[in-house]
């Protein structure tokens, strides 16, 4: 009679645990579903306030304008740009990591921190003008770029025949769309997607990652200018000995071997970029 009675005691121990289990599975389909509602509801909202940008940037008639229009444009630029920090913000609760970067990348292309749509141009950014704000570069081709100053994340897109000089990024480096260029960048992450025939001088404390990119080569970092020292003291890359420059990774390899797709610079045939004054 006992154990008929630890019989039934345990099924019905059993059922109870397997309508929890079904109660939260429920849960957590509601809430994936609900999740999905929210980003699925910023992505449209967000590239909404975007499009309002660009297009107030592409409007031709700008040039036409008196000062005082202008000004009133460049308010109203100013204006959504705000909104779309606050809207960012306010949606970081829900908002899976990868969407967050997105975001803060498309937020900072309409802001003084880049430069995008150029051509033949070099230009600068000397110390203090960056301040360890986020920033952009974007569709940029045959230019020269300094970026003289200590940097929080650095957003690289479509570049072609450039040469880009940065001072350490306290974060990451995101490249992609990028060939013909040289680039020498310092950062705690370094990710290069999509490109072609560039050469990287880098310092990063951690393993550089290469997808879908042919011909890249690479090399320690080599950029000087001045007070450059102190900004790499403060985010701890002076010591070369935790420079992880030539330890690539290469997503789209899984074999032992090194990949075929990048490959170190000769000593002789490296690059040494030193600016002895600044503005």
């Amino acid at each position: 009679m006992t154990d008929k009675f630890n019989q039934i005691g345990e099924i019905l121990k059993l059922r109870d645990q397997n309508r929890k289990l079904q109660i939260q599975k429920r849960k957590e389909a509601k809430e994936e579903e609900n999740s999905f509602e929210n980003v699925s509801s910023f992505t449209k909202e967000f590239n909404l306030i975007v499009q309002e940008v660009q297009n107030l940037l592409n409007n031709q008639e700008i040039k036409s304008k008196n000062d005082i229009e202008k000004k009133e444009i460049i308010e109203t630029i100013s204006n959504k740009i705000q909104e779309m920090k606050k809207f960012l913000s306010e949606s970081i609760v829900f908002l899976p990591n990868y969407d967050q970067k997105k975001a803060q990348q498309n937020k900072i292309k309409d802001s003084e921190f880049s430069f995008q749509f150029l051509e033949s141009q070099t230009i600068w950014k000397y110390p203090g003008t960056i301040n360890g704000k986020d920033f952009s570069l974007s569709n940029l081709k045959n230019c020269t770029i300094f970026l003289c100053d200590k940097i929080s994340a650095l957003w690289i897109d479509n570049i072609e025949s450039c040469k880009i000089y940065t001072g350490p990024i306290s974060g990451s480096i995101f490249l992609e769309n990028c060939i013909d260029s040289t680039f020498m960048l310092a950062a705690q992450q370094i990710r290069l997607h999509s490109s072609n025939n560039c050469d990287l001088y880098i310092f990063t404390k951690s393993e550089p990652i290469i997808e879908d990119c042919k011909e890249i080569r690479v090399a320690p970092y080599s950029f000087d200018f001045p007070g450059i020292d102190s900004l790499l003291s403060d985010l701890q890359m002076n010591d070369q000995t935790q420079n992880l420059w030539n330890q690539i990774k290469d997503f789209n390899w899984i074999k032992t071997e090194k990949s075929p797709n990048w490959e170190i610079i000769p000593n002789q045939n490296r690059e040494n970029k030193k600016i002895s004054k600044l503005k």
